[in-house]
């Protein structure tokens, strides 16, 4: 009777016991069956609102969607190349194929040669075949039509991107292949310019000039990041290439006010927080094909965004147990961009005074889709107001010269450009307060034949006289480099 009171009375702990066990089984049964079969829950369409997004920001501008025109115009000119390609077996032979950059730069890249052989098996005749190949392309864009699409393009401030249903399709893998198309198309009107400088033929210059600004801005207003940084670079390409030509004397006066006129009708491109409101929306459509229904993270799909394309077993999907649900994740993304928005509408010298919280971008490791998605906010910020002094020093440059066309003379100072040669005074927005860019003029001749230097007072905020980066011509707009100004009136190209 004794041992069996013993047994009964131990007999309910050990069952809690087997039943707290069972039911962890249980629980890490179905565990391991939701991560063998987590699949992403898409029931958002993002594609719509970035479209919608894209189209708001454009609104009041006038003209039709371009955006269908825009992909005509490179089928035009694969058309085109591959019409010049027939014209002489020799390319056909020597496997030549069309580089617009060799129009502009043959004699840079005839020097390079002996360096560059090895890797690229280029010799002079192969360079002179590929500037022949390319010179005949070139010549068959107005009669084919390339060009009067593209005054249609420069045109029209409207074109809208067409993006797919992201319940369908995650919107991050999009195929962005137009972007080298873009940038090809634009070394091909930047080879037409530096032609029509040699013809003197001021009209073509001018008007290929406007219509790589154009594309810029077409290019860089649409939804991905990538597609505004071809944008800039694409603009900064052609206002490179005047810069270079103003600086070497190259531009009649005549010119002056038509490139003067092309910069104002193709403005700047929309403001940066646009860059952020739909940085924004694919982000959050990445984050709803990264979890389930259930709001779990999908760690087995993580090489989709990271472009390892690495195949990771279902069973990891278990440690989403550890990691923050769908929900949070999306909070924490829109609490981020809101802090970018309101950076963005700062000038550099007032985010120089207010220091971002370096906690933004220390990430832990349950912050996973974070480290792989969040973008450097502040190299595009830079980036950004880079491309944007460009543009207003060269505004300015062309301003003086045709003060000085009419005139006789330079300017004693930049306020008396306005309002016959500018409408408002030039503002340096690294400089703290509505302070004019710095301009001096000189009592001689500079090395860069310049009689005159128009800057920014970059980074840190003094004005040191116009002292530029010694090693580095971008070096006084990046942090770490006190001491220096950025020179606008150099050579970029």
């Amino acid at each position: 009777m004794g041992p069996t009171s013993n047994f009964a009375r131990f007999r309910p702990i050990l069952t809690t016991v087997l039943l707290i066990i069972a039911l962890f089984v249980l629980w890490i049964s179905i565990e391991v069956y939701f991560a063998l079969t987590a699949t992403p829950n898409p029931v958002i369409d993002y594609g719509e609102q970035l479209e919608k997004l894209v189209a708001e920001s454009q609104a009041g501008r006038e003209g039709e969607d371009v955006w269908p025109v825009f992909m005509e115009t490179f089928e035009l000119v694969q058309s085109v190349e591959s019409d010049a390609y027939d014209t002489d077996a020799v390319f056909a032979e020597k496997e030549v194929f069309v580089d617009y950059d060799l129009i502009y730069r043959f004699e840079e890249r005839l020097a390079d040669i002996d360096e560059y052989s090895h890797l690229y098996g280029e010799d002079a005749e192969y360079l002179g075949l590929q500037r022949q190949l390319s010179l005949e392309a070139l010549s068959r864009y107005e009669e084919v039509g390339v060009i009067s699409r593209l005054d249609e393009i420069a045109a029209s401030g409207v074109g809208v991107m067409p993006m797919p249903d992201s319940r369908d399709e995650m919107l991050i893998m999009m195929d962005l292949t137009p972007l080298a198309e873009q940038r090809r198309l634009a070394k091909a009107l930047r080879a037409r310019m530096y032609l029509a400088v040699e013809q003197d033929d001021w009209e073509t210059y001018t008007e290929s000039f406007e219509h790589i600004l154009a594309i810029g801005r077409l290019t860089g207003e649409q939804p991905f990041l990538i597609q505004r940084l071809v944008g800039i670079a694409i603009r900064s390409l052609a206002l490179g290439a005047v810069t270079d030509d103003l600086m070497a004397g190259r531009l009649e006066d005549s010119a002056l006010q038509g490139l003067g006129d092309a910069i104002e009708r193709q403005g700047p491109m929309l403001p940066v927080e646009f860059a952020f409101r739909s940085e924004l929306l694919w982000e959050l459509d990445a984050v709803q094909w990264m979890h389930t229904k259930r709001g779990r993270l999908i760690l087995s799909d993580g090489g989709k965004l990271d472009w390892s394309g690495a195949s990771r077993p279902k069973i990891v999907n278990v440690a989403s147990l550890v990691f923050p649900r769908k929900a949070e994740t999306e909070q924490w993304f829109r609490e981020f961009h809101e802090m970018s928005i309101a950076r963005s509408r700062l000038t550099p010298a007032e985010r120089r005074e207010q220091p971002v919280d370096p906690s933004w971008f220390e990430f832990s490791w349950q912050q996973y889709l974070q480290g792989i998605l969040v973008p450097a906010m502040g190299s595009m910020m830079r980036t950004d107001e880079q491309a944007r002094l460009i543009e207003l020093g060269l505004r300015v440059m062309l301003a003086i010269e045709r003060y000085r066309a009419d005139q006789g003379a330079l300017p004693g100072d930049l306020a008396s450009l306005v309002p016959d040669y500018l409408e408002e005074l030039p503002l340096d927005r690294y400089a703290l307060g509505e302070v004019p860019l710095g301009y001096l003029v000189l009592d001689y001749i500079d090395e860069q034949g310049r009689d005159f230097l128009l800057y920014s007072v970059g980074a840190d905020g003094e004005d040191n006289g116009g002292q530029p980066h010694e090693s580095n011509p971008m070096g006084a707009l990046q942090s770490g480099a006190p001491g220096t100004d950025y020179v606008i009136n150099q050579k970029i190209n």
